[in-house]
């Protein structure tokens, strides 16, 4: 046997070593299966069968404990004294006059209430896009009695967090008034 052969054979036993290593610890770990697929005929329930407001809702986030809540009020307390000291250096210093107080609150007031306005306008569009998309993908989705979109938003940054949940619950024609609303209100 030549050098290249001998060669050859060692490299396919080491391979057939790796198969054989591989396949026992494949039986040992297996891989666990692969979720069932649901067709959307499964998911979809009419308004009378949908669950109700009380029910625990998936999105939740999961309770906080003790630490967390002692951390997240201590970094809190810690961030609001640290801006009572930075106004009250800004005050001491002449940077911040009362005319300037009060601009700045009234500045600062209208900003807050103009993204409200902003923010209702993007989750009623993004409602309507999703029963748009509901409606054109599910031909059976116009027979029923309500179409209910529930959009979830919030944080959690570990040390606070907060989730709001907005339904949006109409019938298919409903949503298609709508839907020609909002195209007409963009035009």
């Amino acid at each position: 046997m030549s050098n290249g052969e001998e060669r050859f054979v060692r490299i396919e036993e080491r391979l057939a070593a790796i198969e054989r290593a591989l396949r026992l610890q494949a039986s040992r770990d297996p891989r666990p299966n692969p979720p069932p697929v649901v067709s959307p005929s499964d998911t979809f329930q009419p308004a009378s069968q949908a669950p109700k407001a009380s029910s625990p809702s998936l999105l939740q986030p999961p309770p906080a404990s003790a630490a967390t809540s002692i951390l997240g009020w201590g970094g809190m307390a810690a961030f609001v004294l640290a801006t009572a000291y930075l106004i009250r250096l800004a005050m001491d210093a002449g940077w911040l006059t009362p005319t300037r107080q009060v601009g700045l609150a009234a500045i600062f007031g209208l900003a807050l209430i103009a993204s409200g306005f902003v923010l209702q306008r993007r989750y009623d569009g993004l409602a309507n896009k999703l029963a748009k998309i509901h409606l054109e993908r599910y031909p059976g989705a116009t027979e029923k009695d309500a179409i209910s979109v529930t959009i979830s938003y919030g944080y959690d940054i570990g040390i606070a967090s907060t989730w709001q949940n907005r339904n949006y619950s109409f019938s298919p024609d409903q949503w298609k008034e709508r839907m020609k609303s909002q195209s007409n209100s963009m035009l």
